[in-house]
């Protein structure tokens, strides 16, 4: 009987040698498998672990296939852990968007005041766990909060007050699906009632999710990224090199296997185009490398591999979407330091919509993922590694280091 993990290795082989060459019985048990995981994730609902397939494959079989997968395993916002191929990056790679929008389809629409900056990404969820071919929330803890009262509470993911904006935009959801929270920045308040998920008890936001409305209200912080007298890349590098020990803990692990030689020589590469070894000039470094065209191509339809995990076939292909890139920036800069791991997590949400006279309209298609790095001091700072003129310029103010460490 076929197990789930022989299951993604029957849809690799699918992939490259084409189903004429894989086992008939392979085939009939895979999809067997395929029929059962959806059953049984209808009787479950969702689960309290958070999983993101990340492996994509542009075959059409590939795709019918792990689109069922996916079909059966997401609902909602959350879903039991599959390794399986993901086929579509709204439904396997963003859970709550909704599978193959046309290309207008409206997420959401929000009202912002006159002093929300401009350009700014909408926050989803966050992940620390990184699983070759997933990221996951793990030792979620979970507090319901009263409409009106202060989400965080004593969560470490508060910032300090004169590094952040606050101003507060009200959200009305299309076809955005779910109940997860969306939010110019670090939300600390809604006039909903809501579930906050914290990594660890006390510990950095995963996501927040409010009851399924017509709309609701939300007050944000939002870092102040671009005002030279609060954080600039010199203010970076002089951080503390030493962040909390939860965070060490949490937010530094690399699984073996995670880089393979790819990988290994692609950080080689990284490594030996700066002569700087802080965090901050390091993460501009691994942005700024995939972020050329020459070096890597914006693609939904990457090539698929087999065996590795996500980063090593990324470096190997040299294409991927906004996924590969941010994942593989993630895991590159806890490696870039084995002595000193740089603390990283992987963030989801959308990209800036069109805005007029107040009101910013954002796509489905949007959907996005980036890099979030910690400065002690400062939190958790984000940089955006996608090419292909996807991800987001940086805000923050710099010239260059006036020395080497």
């Amino acid at each position: 009987m076929i197990t789930e993990l022989d299951l993604d290795r029957v849809l690799a082989s699918w992939l490259v040698e084409g189903t004429e060459r894989a086992h008939p019985e392979d085939v009939a048990a895979a999809l067997r498998q395929v029929e059962r995981t959806r059953q049984r994730h209808r009787r479950r609902g969702w689960r309290r672990d958070v999983v993101l397939p990340l492996r994509a494959g542009r075959s059409w079989l590939m795709a019918a296939v792990a689109l069922g997968i996916v079909i059966g395993t997401w609902s909602g916002f959350g879903g039991a852990s599959q390794r399986v191929v993901s086929a579509s990056i709204t439904a396997a790679d963003f859970p709550w968007a909704a599978a193959n929008p046309a290309p207008d389809t409206v997420a959401f629409v929000a009202q912002l005041p006159a002093n929300a900056p401009e350009g700014t990404s909408w926050r989803a969820a966050t992940y620390d766990r990184f699983e070759l071919d997933r990221w996951t929330q793990s030792d979620l803890e979970q507090t319901s909060v009263r409409a009106g009262q202060p989400l965080l509470g004593t969560s470490a993911e508060r910032q300090p007050d004169a590094q952040t904006a606050t101003f507060t935009v009200t959200v009305r959801p299309k076809a955005f699906e779910g109940s997860i929270l969306v939010s110019p920045g670090t939300p600390v308040g809604v006039d909903a009632d809501a579930v906050v998920r914290e990594i660890g008890a006390g510990g950095w936001l995963a996501s927040i999710q409010v009851p399924d409305r017509a709309a609701y209200t939300v007050t944000a912080r939002s870092p102040r990224l671009g005002d030279p007298t609060v954080v600039t890349g010199d203010l970076l590098r002089q951080a503390s090199r030493v962040p909390p020990p939860q965070l060490v803990d949490g937010y530094t692990a690399v699984p073996e296997g995670a880089l393979g030689p790819a990988a290994r020589r692609l950080l080689s590469e990284i490594l030996a185009s700066t002569p700087y070894r802080d965090p901050y000039d390091l993460a501009v470094a691994v942005e700024t490398y995939l972020k050329d065209p020459a070096n890597f191509t914006y693609s939904t339809q990457p090539a698929g591999c087999i065996g590795g995990s996500l980063v090593e076939c990324f470096a190997q292909t040299r294409t991927g979407y906004c996924m590969h890139y941010a994942t593989t920036m993630a895991v590159l800069l806890r490696a870039a330091l084995p002595g000193d791991p740089i603390p990283t997590r992987l963030v989801q949400g959308f990209l800036p919509g069109q805005r007029s006279n107040g009101t910013e309209t954002v796509a489905t298609r949007l959907a996005h993922a980036w890099v979030e790095v910690y400065f002690q001091g400062y939190g958790w700072i984000p940089f955006d590694p996608t090419g292909g003129s996807v991800g987001r310029p940086s805000t923050i103010t710099d010239r260059a280091p006036v020395a080497a460490p």
